[in-house]
């Protein structure tokens, strides 16, 4: 994990409005890893969905999967018990990815604003 391109990555996205296909909770995710790793695992998706519909439909076509989790699993690997996550790991409460960091699960409204989750919420990582 660098926390310094975590850190730019999340300060140079606040308040960025959401839209599904050119920012939504998966690439907010993988962006957040992308930014911390240099490998973008969603590049086959970009610009190809517009809506929730669209992008399942994409994920059974490229990954043979239709949730972000089971996404995340294929593109990330097995799941880890929440405990043992840190900071700049992909997280997940119900259907939604989000990124830990310090603590707290930061996840994308629909309104564009980063909510917190508290890791005890968190469903894995």
């Amino acid at each position: 994990m660098k926390r310094a391109a975590l850190n730019d990555f999340l300060r140079s996205n606040r308040g960025r409005g959401y839209r599904c296909g050119e920012w939504d909770c998966a690439l907010f995710s993988f962006d957040g890893v992308l930014a911390q790793t240099g490998i973008d695992y969603l590049a086959e998706y970009r610009g190809r969905y517009d809506s929730y519909e669209s992008g399942v439909e994409l994920m059974k076509q490229i990954d043979g999967v239709a949730t972000l989790r089971t996404l995340a699993t294929k593109k990330l690997g097995e799941p880890k018990h929440i405990a043992f996550a840190k900071t700049g790991d992909v997280v997940s409460h119900g259907p939604s990815l989000g990124i830990l960091y310090s603590g707290y699960g930061l996840f994308l409204g629909d309104a564009g604003e980063i909510e917190r989750l508290p890791l005890g919420q968190l469903d894995q990582a």
